[in-house]
């Protein structure tokens, strides 16, 4: 089985105005509700590969509520553990340009990150979880880490998306996948880059301490791939 873990979701509120006035009364265009989360987006692909997987992380209140009944409508098997604070809302207003307003993450208890970790004792040898997006304070530094030790444990395999010291320490570990965009990548090795061929090295770094694959996203650009096999710098 694959399992996604999102730590950190969200309803993703998307509303649209036609021109948008700073201190004065603004009225919709339109607007929509999404459940939000890079793992959440991740099951709802594979949804749509008919590639079975389960969504799990945590989820609270009526923003909760809401993020499992949609995946639950688009047959995302779901297992969340259940929060005592809200999910968070993440506003995304369009406007011509687009401005973005993120919530907090919600406060996660010690007994509701025991209670998780309660739940991962289902995993087995050759299921994949995928570890992506950002972890809420509550959580602390080291959640990851936890995870994947548990991984090891019961011999199964992870992917992670996300950045920082939480990349580093995970790499150790031989992901089968790591997923770092440009700025991120330029971010943990303290460069910069003004050309595409110049990322090229730096995934190889990431193979060499330690990851199986490496994918290197560029918004608009495409996306550069590398493995201890082959690199493909891939253009839109």
């Amino acid at each position: 089985m694959i399992y996604t873990v999102t730590v950190n979701p969200s309803i993703d509120y998307i509303v649209k105005v036609e021109d948008l006035k700073l201190g004065d009364l603004n009225r919709m265009k339109a607007d929509y509700k999404l459940p939000g989360g890079k793992g959440i987006n991740v099951s709802r692909v594979l949804k749509q590969l008919q590639v079975e997987n389960t969504a799990t992380g945590f989820l609270g209140g009526f923003t909760g509520d809401f993020i499992n009944n949609q995946l639950l409508k688009e047959g995302i098997h779901t297992h969340f553990t259940a929060i005592e604070d809200d999910t968070r809302i993440n506003i995304k207003l369009k406007h011509g340009e687009e401005t973005e307003i993120n919530g907090l993450g919600p406060a996660i208890t010690e007994a509701e990150k025991a209670k998780f970790f309660e739940w991962l004792q289902v995993i087995q040898a050759e299921d994949i979880i995928i570890l992506s997006g950002s972890v809420p304070p509550a959580l602390g530094n080291h959640f990851y880490e936890e995870v994947i030790t548990r991984c090891n444990e019961k011999n199964a395999e992870f992917m992670i998306d996300t950045t920082g010291q939480e990349l580093l320490a995970a790499l150790e570990h031989q992901p089968i996948l790591v997923k770092p965009n440009h700025h991120e990548l330029a971010e943990l090795f303290e460069t910069t880059f003004t050309k595409k061929e110049e990322i090229i090295p730096y995934g190889q770094k990431l193979l060499a301490l330690g990851a199986k694959h490496v994918i290197v996203s560029m918004a608009g650009d495409g996306a550069f791939y590398s493995s201890m096999i082959r690199s493909t710098l891939r253009k839109r």
